[in-house]
Protein backbone atom coordinates (compact mmCIF):
# COMPACT_ATOMS: atom_id res chain seq x y z
CA UNK A 1 0.00 0.00 0.00
CA UNK A 2 2.47 2.18 0.92
CA UNK A 3 3.90 1.86 -2.50
CA UNK A 4 0.61 2.35 -4.49
CA UNK A 5 0.95 5.52 -2.96
CA UNK A 6 4.35 6.45 -3.34
CA UNK A 7 4.58 5.50 -7.30
CA UNK A 8 1.35 7.79 -7.28
CA UNK A 9 2.84 10.96 -5.87
CA UNK A 10 6.48 10.74 -6.69
CA UNK A 11 6.26 8.03 -9.45
CA UNK A 12 10.13 6.89 -8.66
CA UNK A 13 10.55 6.48 -5.53
CA UNK A 14 13.11 4.36 -3.77
CA UNK A 15 13.33 0.87 -3.23
CA UNK A 16 13.69 -1.42 -0.56
CA UNK A 17 12.05 -4.27 -0.39
CA UNK A 18 12.56 -8.28 1.49
CA UNK A 19 15.65 -8.75 -0.49
CA UNK A 20 17.13 -5.77 0.10
CA UNK A 21 20.40 -5.66 2.65
CA UNK A 22 19.65 -3.22 5.10
CA UNK A 23 21.75 -4.68 7.67
CA UNK A 24 24.68 -3.29 5.70
CA UNK A 25 24.61 0.67 6.93
CA UNK A 26 27.01 1.87 3.85
CA UNK A 27 23.87 0.17 1.96
CA UNK A 28 21.56 2.86 0.42
CA UNK A 29 17.97 2.35 -1.55
CA UNK A 30 18.48 2.95 -5.59
CA UNK A 31 15.16 3.68 -8.38
CA UNK A 32 14.27 0.97 -10.28
CA UNK A 33 11.79 3.15 -12.65
CA UNK A 34 7.81 3.47 -12.09
CA UNK A 35 6.97 0.92 -14.34
CA UNK A 36 9.68 -1.97 -12.72
CA UNK A 37 8.14 -0.84 -9.04
CA UNK A 38 4.25 -1.02 -10.51
CA UNK A 39 5.21 -4.50 -11.77
CA UNK A 40 6.80 -5.81 -8.40
CA UNK A 41 4.08 -4.42 -6.56
CA UNK A 42 1.39 -5.81 -8.47
CA UNK A 43 3.11 -9.00 -8.65
CA UNK A 44 3.04 -9.20 -5.08
CA UNK A 45 -0.66 -8.27 -4.36
CA UNK A 46 -1.55 -11.08 -6.93
CA UNK A 47 0.29 -13.35 -5.01
CA UNK A 48 -1.64 -12.04 -2.31
CA UNK A 49 -4.97 -12.32 -3.70
CA UNK A 50 -4.63 -16.07 -4.66
CA UNK A 51 -2.67 -17.56 -2.30
CA UNK A 52 -2.00 -16.11 1.02
CA UNK A 53 -4.54 -16.94 4.22
CA UNK A 54 -5.87 -13.56 4.36
CA UNK A 55 -9.25 -13.41 5.03
CA UNK A 56 -11.57 -14.08 2.00
CA UNK A 57 -14.51 -11.26 3.44
CA UNK A 58 -14.79 -8.24 5.11
CA UNK A 59 -16.13 -8.62 8.65
CA UNK A 60 -16.82 -6.79 11.70
CA UNK A 61 -13.86 -8.61 13.28
CA UNK A 62 -11.59 -7.99 9.74
CA UNK A 63 -12.27 -3.74 10.03
CA UNK A 64 -9.31 -2.09 9.74
CA UNK A 65 -6.98 -4.80 8.71
CA UNK A 66 -5.92 -6.52 5.81
CA UNK A 67 -7.95 -8.70 4.01
CA UNK A 68 -8.37 -10.14 0.20
CA UNK A 69 -10.62 -7.28 -0.35
CA UNK A 70 -8.37 -4.65 0.23
CA UNK A 71 -5.50 -6.09 -1.53
CA UNK A 72 -8.11 -6.19 -4.20
CA UNK A 73 -8.61 -2.74 -4.22
CA UNK A 74 -5.65 -2.00 -4.23
CA UNK A 75 -4.85 -4.27 -7.41
CA UNK A 76 -8.27 -2.37 -9.08
CA UNK A 77 -6.80 1.30 -8.63
CA UNK A 78 -3.30 0.12 -9.45
CA UNK A 79 -4.64 -1.02 -13.02
CA UNK A 80 -6.83 2.11 -12.87
CA UNK A 81 -3.74 4.48 -12.94
CA UNK A 82 -1.90 2.13 -14.86
CA UNK A 83 -1.29 4.48 -17.90
CA UNK A 84 -0.34 6.84 -15.57
CA UNK A 85 2.02 5.21 -13.95
CA UNK A 86 3.46 3.06 -17.16
CA UNK A 87 1.99 4.12 -19.95
CA UNK A 88 0.01 1.25 -20.90
CA UNK A 89 -3.30 1.03 -19.88
CA UNK A 90 -4.78 -1.84 -17.94
CA UNK A 91 -8.41 -1.09 -17.35
CA UNK A 92 -9.67 -4.82 -18.30
CA UNK A 93 -7.19 -5.72 -15.20
CA UNK A 94 -9.02 -2.98 -12.98
CA UNK A 95 -12.71 -4.50 -14.06
CA UNK A 96 -11.46 -8.07 -13.19
CA UNK A 97 -10.37 -6.61 -10.06
CA UNK A 98 -12.79 -4.43 -8.89
CA UNK A 99 -15.17 -7.77 -9.93
CA UNK A 100 -13.64 -9.31 -7.40
CA UNK A 101 -14.44 -6.94 -4.50
CA UNK A 102 -17.70 -6.90 -5.27
CA UNK A 103 -19.03 -10.55 -6.07
CA UNK A 104 -16.35 -11.80 -3.06
CA UNK A 105 -16.06 -9.33 -0.51
CA UNK A 106 -18.81 -9.50 1.12
CA UNK A 107 -19.90 -5.39 1.01
CA UNK A 108 -22.98 -3.33 0.42
CA UNK A 109 -24.07 0.10 0.15
CA UNK A 110 -24.59 1.44 3.90
CA UNK A 111 -27.97 3.56 3.14
CA UNK A 112 -27.46 6.76 5.40
CA UNK A 113 -24.12 8.38 2.99
CA UNK A 114 -23.28 10.35 6.30
CA UNK A 115 -23.17 7.66 8.65
CA UNK A 116 -19.97 6.89 6.47
CA UNK A 117 -17.51 10.04 7.81
CA UNK A 118 -19.35 10.14 11.72
CA UNK A 119 -17.26 9.44 14.95
CA UNK A 120 -19.09 5.69 14.54
CA UNK A 121 -18.62 4.54 11.61
CA UNK A 122 -16.65 1.83 12.75
CA UNK A 123 -19.66 0.45 12.82
CA UNK A 124 -20.14 -0.03 9.41
CA UNK A 125 -19.58 -3.77 9.62
CA UNK A 126 -23.25 -3.93 10.96
CA UNK A 127 -25.02 -2.17 8.50
CA UNK A 128 -24.40 -2.82 4.92
CA UNK A 129 -20.24 -2.86 5.31
CA UNK A 130 -19.30 -0.13 2.60
CA UNK A 131 -15.98 0.58 4.77
CA UNK A 132 -13.33 -1.90 2.62
CA UNK A 133 -10.53 -0.13 4.66
CA UNK A 134 -10.26 2.39 7.00
CA UNK A 135 -8.09 4.31 9.42
CA UNK A 136 -9.08 3.51 12.84
CA UNK A 137 -8.99 6.37 14.91
CA UNK A 138 -10.11 7.17 18.56
CA UNK A 139 -10.23 9.86 20.88
CA UNK A 140 -8.83 8.52 23.77
CA UNK A 141 -6.61 5.66 22.14
CA UNK A 142 -5.47 7.39 18.67
CA UNK A 143 -4.88 10.89 19.06
CA UNK A 144 -3.39 12.63 16.36
CA UNK A 145 -2.75 16.15 14.66
CA UNK A 146 -2.47 13.94 11.27
CA UNK A 147 -5.82 11.62 11.09
CA UNK A 148 -9.57 12.78 11.12
CA UNK A 149 -9.20 16.13 12.96
CA UNK A 150 -7.94 17.12 9.45
CA UNK A 151 -11.19 17.08 8.33
CA UNK A 152 -12.82 17.78 11.54
CA UNK A 153 -11.82 20.84 13.51
CA UNK A 154 -9.71 22.05 10.28
CA UNK A 155 -12.97 22.55 8.79
CA UNK A 156 -14.65 24.09 11.21
CA UNK A 157 -14.70 27.45 12.48
CA UNK A 158 -16.40 30.96 12.90
CA UNK A 159 -20.24 30.71 12.70
CA UNK A 160 -20.02 26.95 11.93
CA UNK A 161 -19.87 25.68 16.13
CA UNK A 162 -17.96 22.97 16.13
CA UNK A 163 -20.25 21.44 19.10
CA UNK A 164 -22.89 20.99 15.96
CA UNK A 165 -20.64 18.13 14.98
CA UNK A 166 -19.39 16.79 18.08
CA UNK A 167 -16.38 18.27 18.35
CA UNK A 168 -15.26 21.17 20.59
CA UNK A 169 -12.16 21.93 18.76
CA UNK A 170 -12.06 24.45 15.52
CA UNK A 171 -8.84 25.47 13.63
CA UNK A 172 -10.70 27.28 10.83
CA UNK A 173 -8.38 26.15 8.22
CA UNK A 174 -9.79 24.33 5.25
CA UNK A 175 -11.93 25.47 2.71
CA UNK A 176 -13.95 23.65 -0.49
CA UNK A 177 -13.52 24.74 -3.76
CA UNK A 178 -16.06 27.20 -5.56
CA UNK A 179 -15.50 24.12 -8.20
CA UNK A 180 -16.98 21.21 -6.11
CA UNK A 181 -19.71 23.49 -4.83
CA UNK A 182 -20.86 23.70 -8.29
CA UNK A 183 -20.81 19.63 -9.01
CA UNK A 184 -23.79 20.39 -6.92
CA UNK A 185 -25.45 22.86 -9.18
CA UNK A 186 -27.83 20.31 -11.19
CA UNK A 187 -29.32 18.97 -7.70
CA UNK A 188 -32.55 21.31 -6.54
CA UNK A 189 -32.61 23.33 -3.42
CA UNK A 190 -34.41 20.87 -0.90
CA UNK A 191 -34.99 22.99 2.36
CA UNK A 192 -32.70 24.36 4.94
CA UNK A 193 -31.07 21.99 8.05
CA UNK A 194 -31.50 23.07 11.68
CA UNK A 195 -28.62 25.80 11.57
CA UNK A 196 -30.29 27.64 8.53
CA UNK A 197 -28.05 26.20 6.13
CA UNK A 198 -29.05 25.25 2.49
CA UNK A 199 -29.83 21.29 1.55
CA UNK A 200 -29.94 20.08 -1.73
CA UNK A 201 -31.97 17.33 -2.83
CA UNK A 202 -28.29 15.54 -3.43
CA UNK A 203 -28.10 14.36 -0.03
CA UNK A 204 -24.02 14.16 -0.52
CA UNK A 205 -24.60 18.34 -0.32
CA UNK A 206 -22.98 18.79 3.05
CA UNK A 207 -21.66 21.96 3.06
CA UNK A 208 -22.50 25.34 5.13
CA UNK A 209 -23.04 28.37 3.72
CA UNK A 210 -24.52 30.93 6.43
CA UNK A 211 -22.44 34.09 6.71
CA UNK A 212 -24.46 35.89 9.23
CA UNK A 213 -27.28 35.29 11.23
CA UNK A 214 -30.04 38.11 12.21
CA UNK A 215 -29.77 39.30 15.86
CA UNK A 216 -30.17 37.13 18.68
CA UNK A 217 -29.54 34.15 16.31
CA UNK A 218 -26.67 31.69 16.94
CA UNK A 219 -27.57 28.34 14.42
CA UNK A 220 -28.87 26.50 17.21
CA UNK A 221 -32.24 25.26 15.89
CA UNK A 222 -32.14 28.17 13.24
CA UNK A 223 -34.67 28.70 10.39
CA UNK A 224 -34.18 29.75 6.92
CA UNK A 225 -36.14 33.22 8.07
CA UNK A 226 -32.62 33.20 11.07
CA UNK A 227 -30.53 33.79 8.32
CA UNK A 228 -29.69 37.05 7.21
CA UNK A 229 -26.77 36.33 4.81
CA UNK A 230 -25.59 33.65 3.05
CA UNK A 231 -21.78 33.16 1.28
CA UNK A 232 -20.78 33.22 -1.70
CA UNK A 233 -19.19 30.01 -2.76
CA UNK A 234 -16.01 31.04 -4.13
CA UNK A 235 -13.66 31.34 -1.46
CA UNK A 236 -10.70 34.33 -0.52
CA UNK A 237 -7.81 33.09 0.99
CA UNK A 238 -7.56 36.28 3.51
CA UNK A 239 -11.11 35.76 4.49
CA UNK A 240 -13.38 32.92 6.66
CA UNK A 241 -16.59 34.41 6.39
CA UNK A 242 -16.01 33.64 2.14
CA UNK A 243 -17.00 30.51 0.49
CA UNK A 244 -18.68 27.30 1.84
CA UNK A 245 -17.71 25.38 4.46
CA UNK A 246 -17.66 21.58 4.76
CA UNK A 247 -19.14 19.51 7.08
CA UNK A 248 -19.41 15.88 6.07
CA UNK A 249 -16.99 14.55 8.60
CA UNK A 250 -17.93 14.88 11.84
CA UNK A 251 -17.84 13.40 15.56
CA UNK A 252 -21.52 12.44 15.80
CA UNK A 253 -23.05 9.36 16.56
CA UNK A 254 -24.33 6.59 14.02
CA UNK A 255 -27.65 8.43 12.22
CA UNK A 256 -26.01 11.84 13.28
CA UNK A 257 -26.72 11.03 17.66
CA UNK A 258 -25.54 13.49 19.41
CA UNK A 259 -22.26 12.79 21.78
CA UNK A 260 -20.33 15.21 24.41
CA UNK A 261 -18.17 17.42 21.86
CA UNK A 262 -14.32 16.11 22.77
CA UNK A 263 -11.39 18.02 20.97
CA UNK A 264 -10.02 15.05 19.36
CA UNK A 265 -12.16 12.80 16.98
CA UNK A 266 -13.19 9.09 17.10
CA UNK A 267 -14.07 9.12 13.33
CA UNK A 268 -12.22 6.52 11.29
CA UNK A 269 -10.66 7.32 8.00
CA UNK A 270 -12.46 5.41 5.11
CA UNK A 271 -9.86 4.76 2.81
CA UNK A 272 -11.53 2.73 0.43
CA UNK A 273 -14.64 2.10 0.42
CA UNK A 274 -17.51 -0.03 -1.77
CA UNK A 275 -18.96 2.89 -3.62
CA UNK A 276 -15.19 3.90 -5.24
CA UNK A 277 -14.92 0.02 -6.28
CA UNK A 278 -18.72 0.00 -8.07
CA UNK A 279 -17.01 4.50 -9.72
CA UNK A 280 -14.08 2.27 -10.82
CA UNK A 281 -16.10 -0.50 -12.58
CA UNK A 282 -18.05 2.59 -14.43
CA UNK A 283 -15.27 4.14 -15.31
CA UNK A 284 -13.76 0.91 -17.19
CA UNK A 285 -16.92 0.74 -18.76
CA UNK A 286 -16.64 4.09 -20.08
CA UNK A 287 -13.65 3.30 -21.21
CA UNK A 288 -14.63 0.45 -23.30
CA UNK A 289 -12.95 -1.98 -21.21
CA UNK A 290 -13.07 -5.75 -22.14
CA UNK A 291 -15.22 -7.40 -19.17
CA UNK A 292 -17.09 -3.73 -18.32
CA UNK A 293 -20.73 -3.57 -19.05
CA UNK A 294 -22.16 -0.57 -19.40
CA UNK A 295 -25.85 -1.60 -18.32
CA UNK A 296 -24.25 -3.04 -15.41
CA UNK A 297 -21.79 0.17 -14.52
CA UNK A 298 -25.37 1.91 -15.16
CA UNK A 299 -27.28 0.16 -12.56
CA UNK A 300 -23.48 0.87 -9.81
CA UNK A 301 -23.68 4.44 -10.60
CA UNK A 302 -27.66 4.64 -9.92
CA UNK A 303 -27.52 2.90 -6.63
CA UNK A 304 -25.11 5.58 -5.69
CA UNK A 305 -27.75 8.19 -6.87
CA UNK A 306 -30.42 6.72 -5.57
CA UNK A 307 -29.06 6.65 -1.73
CA UNK A 308 -28.00 10.35 -2.68
CA UNK A 309 -31.19 11.28 -3.91
CA UNK A 310 -33.76 9.07 -2.07
CA UNK A 311 -35.69 7.98 -5.10
CA UNK A 312 -34.86 7.82 -8.89
CA UNK A 313 -35.07 11.44 -9.68
CA UNK A 314 -31.06 11.34 -10.11
CA UNK A 315 -30.50 8.34 -12.28
CA UNK A 316 -28.88 7.97 -15.05
CA UNK A 317 -29.01 5.93 -19.10
CA UNK A 318 -26.09 4.56 -20.83
CA UNK A 319 -26.11 7.53 -22.99
CA UNK A 320 -25.19 9.90 -19.87
CA UNK A 321 -22.31 7.48 -19.19
CA UNK A 322 -19.18 9.56 -20.63
CA UNK A 323 -15.80 10.18 -19.16
CA UNK A 324 -17.07 13.76 -17.91
CA UNK A 325 -19.47 12.44 -16.49
CA UNK A 326 -17.58 9.78 -14.32
CA UNK A 327 -15.18 11.81 -13.14
CA UNK A 328 -17.94 15.10 -11.82
CA UNK A 329 -19.82 11.46 -10.24
CA UNK A 330 -16.48 10.54 -8.29
CA UNK A 331 -15.87 14.20 -6.71
CA UNK A 332 -19.43 14.33 -5.77
CA UNK A 333 -19.18 10.81 -4.34
CA UNK A 334 -15.50 10.75 -2.81
CA UNK A 335 -14.83 14.70 -2.23
CA UNK A 336 -12.43 15.16 1.10
CA UNK A 337 -11.54 11.29 0.86
CA UNK A 338 -7.67 12.22 -1.01
CA UNK A 339 -9.31 11.16 -4.03
CA UNK A 340 -9.46 14.54 -6.49
CA UNK A 341 -6.07 14.43 -7.41
CA UNK A 342 -5.07 11.07 -8.94
CA UNK A 343 -8.67 11.49 -10.73
CA UNK A 344 -7.51 14.47 -12.33
CA UNK A 345 -4.18 13.28 -13.17
CA UNK A 346 -5.68 10.15 -14.66
CA UNK A 347 -8.23 12.11 -16.60
CA UNK A 348 -5.55 14.94 -17.76
CA UNK A 349 -7.17 17.70 -16.07
CA UNK A 350 -4.48 18.42 -12.95
CA UNK A 351 -2.35 20.63 -15.23
CA UNK A 352 -3.94 21.12 -18.45
CA UNK A 353 -7.23 22.47 -19.69
CA UNK A 354 -9.03 22.59 -15.85
CA UNK A 355 -9.07 25.58 -13.30
CA UNK A 356 -10.06 25.46 -9.72
CA UNK A 357 -9.55 28.34 -7.11
CA UNK A 358 -6.16 29.39 -6.50
CA UNK A 359 -4.57 26.94 -9.06
CA UNK A 360 -1.19 28.11 -9.77
CA UNK A 361 -1.81 31.44 -7.48
CA UNK A 362 -4.44 33.98 -8.82
CA UNK A 363 -7.93 33.39 -7.35
CA UNK A 364 -9.71 32.58 -10.59
CA UNK A 365 -7.23 29.97 -11.02
CA UNK A 366 -5.08 28.80 -14.11
CA UNK A 367 -6.19 25.99 -16.55
CA UNK A 368 -2.56 25.06 -17.55
CA UNK A 369 0.26 24.98 -15.65
CA UNK A 370 3.55 22.82 -16.04
CA UNK A 371 2.93 19.62 -16.50
CA UNK A 372 5.99 19.07 -14.25
CA UNK A 373 3.16 19.04 -11.33
CA UNK A 374 1.60 16.21 -11.62
CA UNK A 375 4.28 14.76 -9.03
CA UNK A 376 5.83 15.87 -6.51
CA UNK A 377 9.64 16.14 -5.73
CA UNK A 378 11.34 14.77 -4.19
CA UNK A 379 12.63 16.12 -0.96
CA UNK A 380 16.26 17.62 -0.89
CA UNK A 381 16.83 16.03 2.38
CA UNK A 382 16.20 12.97 1.30
CA UNK A 383 18.53 13.50 -1.76
CA UNK A 384 21.13 14.73 0.31
CA UNK A 385 21.03 11.77 2.75
CA UNK A 386 21.20 9.14 -0.47
CA UNK A 387 23.11 10.47 -3.85
CA UNK A 388 21.41 7.28 -5.76
CA UNK A 389 18.21 9.46 -5.71
CA UNK A 390 17.51 11.64 -8.53
CA UNK A 391 15.19 14.65 -8.51
CA UNK A 392 12.24 14.00 -10.60
CA UNK A 393 12.52 15.80 -14.11
CA UNK A 394 11.79 19.89 -14.01
CA UNK A 395 12.31 20.47 -10.19
CA UNK A 396 15.59 22.32 -9.37
CA UNK A 397 17.86 20.72 -6.54
CA UNK A 398 20.08 22.32 -4.23
CA UNK A 399 23.43 21.31 -4.42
Amino acid sequence: MNYYYLIDVYRNPGWVWDDSPTNDKSWKPSQLGAKEIFDKVVTELKDLSENSSLPEKGTMGTYGRMTKPVVNTLLAKMYLNAEVYTGTPMYDQAVSYANKVIHEGGFGLEKNYRNLFCGENHLSPLHGNEIIFAIPCDGENAKSYGNSIMVTAAAYGGLLNPKWFGMDASWTCLKPCSQLVKQFDYSPVAGYDHHGSTLKKDSRFIFFDVKEYVDGENGDNCTEQGVKTRRDVVPVLTDWNSGYLCHKFTNLGWDQNEVTPSAWPDTDFPLFRLADIYLIYAECAARQATGADVSTAVGYINLLRERANGDKSGNISGSDLTLDFILAERSRELYWEGQRRSDLIRFGKFTKEYAWDYKGGPQEGIANIDSKFNIYPISDKDLTANPNLVQNPGYATLK
